[in-house]
This record gives structure tokens, sequence and C-alpha cells, in this order.
């Protein structure tokens, strides 16, 4: 999935922000989505995860969620095995 995939989707299930990595090759790419009421801080991303820091503006001072997303690789000759 292309990035303007992506943003194709956040507009379609009402998100205000999205952060998203297009694929490399046939994979997959990756995606964030969050409401505006949320403040999101990307840290780091890379083809196979997004590290990003979460803050609630009603939240405590102190209290920052860590949000880290990272996609499994799969190889082709396991791939639907389980």
């Amino acid at each position: 999935m292309t990035a303007q995939q992506v943003y194709s989707i956040c507009n379609k299930f009402n998100f205000e922000n999205r952060f998203a990595v297009d694929r490399t090759g046939m994979g997959g790419g990756l995606a964030l989505f969050w409401s505006s009421g949320v403040n999101v801080s990307i840290k780091s991303f890379s083809s196979h995860h997004i590290d990003a820091v979460v803050q609630n503006p009603g939240g405590k001072s102190g209290d920052v969620p860590k949000f880290t997303a990272i996609q499994k690789l799969v190889r082709n000759s396991t791939r639907g095995v389980y």
C-alpha cells in the first residue's frame, strides 16, 4: 500500500491525522492513524517500524505512553504456515 492509499483510508474512517511509510518492493507499508484530540510525535521510522510518543492533552504531566509498531518479516516459503 502506498502512502497516498493510506491517506485515502484515513479520510474514509474520519481520522484527522496520519503517518505513513511507503511500501518497499512488494511489502505492505505501515500506517498510524490518530484523532485530533491526541498529540503524536514520531521519533523514528523505517520500512519496518514506527516509533512514536503519544500524549493525551487531558492526561497527567509525565504520563506519556510510547507506541512502537514493528512489522514482522515474513518469508515467502513460510507465508500462510502456522
